[in-house]
């Protein structure tokens, strides 16, 4: 029986003098569309500062993009961001009443998504997961 792998990363780290950043890289032979990755990092170098869903960019045959929820809670389970349609861009930043307009805290945080997928309307996907934060 053979294993195989869906897809490959690598983790690349660079210590700073106060905290290190940490890279994902996925690898082109083996991922796909299909793959959500799971760090950003907010701090307006243009380097990773937008969380962006990439099977999101697709879009129906008409050029307009793939609409879509998305949700995303602190480690407490309180909702921190919430955007529908999603932009497919998120900055870090939230927009509910009690973090509004404000920077959230490095961090591990969770995703719902939720959409439709644009070949068949009738079928909603729903996706969740986790995303580290690091400014």
């Amino acid at each position: 029986m053979k294993l195989r792998l869906l897809f490959l990363l690598f983790f690349v780290c660079s210590f700073k003098s106060f905290g290190y950043t940490l890279t994902t890289i996925p690898n082109d032979n083996q991922a796909d569309d299909s793959t959500i990755y799971n760090f950003f990092s907010p701090n307006n170098d243009s380097i990773n500062d937008f969380f962006i869903i990439e099977k999101l960019k697709k879009s129906d045959g008409s050029g307009r993009p793939i609409d879509a929820k998305f949700s995303v809670f602190n480690r407490w389970g309180d909702m921190v961001f919430d955007e529908s349609p999603f932009s497919n861009k998120w900055d870090g930043k939230g927009n509910q009443l009690n973090v509004k307009d404000t920077d959230l805290p490095e961090g591990v945080y969770f995703y719902r998504l939720e959409y439709a997928e644009f070949l068949n309307n009738e079928k909603t996907t729903v996706e969740a997961g986790k995303i580290i934060l690091k400014r």
